[in-house]
């Protein structure tokens, strides 16, 4: 029974010998790293800039063309929405509803907007007998 944890223990201490060299050898190797020079060299160019500069996006809104559909007791259904006299409509603002156009002003500049007329698909002749 003591041979055997006499064999045991010797067995053990082999491998962990072993695992113990390695890791010192590893110590000294990290030792003589920290002490070793090593020249740098930093290539800069002053005409080159370090940081970036973030350029800023210009965010351009595209206007939606003005469409008359439809007017309707003194109301116009401008870009899907019913609209009085009065009221505004993206940066104009709407000075008179007529039977067939709409009167739109933005500071000096006044438009015109007009009903759109399908042509008939269908016509009609009278004849006379």
């Amino acid at each position: 029974m003591i041979r055997k944890t006499v064999i045991v223990l010797l067995t053990l201490s082999c491998a962990f010998s072993q695992d113990i060299s390695k890791i010192l050898k590893k110590i000294e190797k990290l030792k003589t790293f920290s002490k070793t020079e090593r020249k740098i060299e930093i290539s800069y160019d002053p005409f080159f800039p370090t940081k970036k500069k973030k350029v800023k996006k210009k965010i351009i809104k595209k206007r939606t063309p003005l469409k008359l559909k439809a007017i309707l007791n003194k109301e116009a259904l401008i870009n899907g929405k019913w609209l009085k006299e009065g009221s505004r409509v993206g940066n104009y603002k709407i000075i008179k509803i007529e039977e067939q156009r709409v009167w739109l002003k933005r500071g000096q500049k006044t438009i015109l907007l007009k009903l759109y007329k399908k042509p008939s698909l269908l016509k009609v002749k009278e004849i006379v007998r």
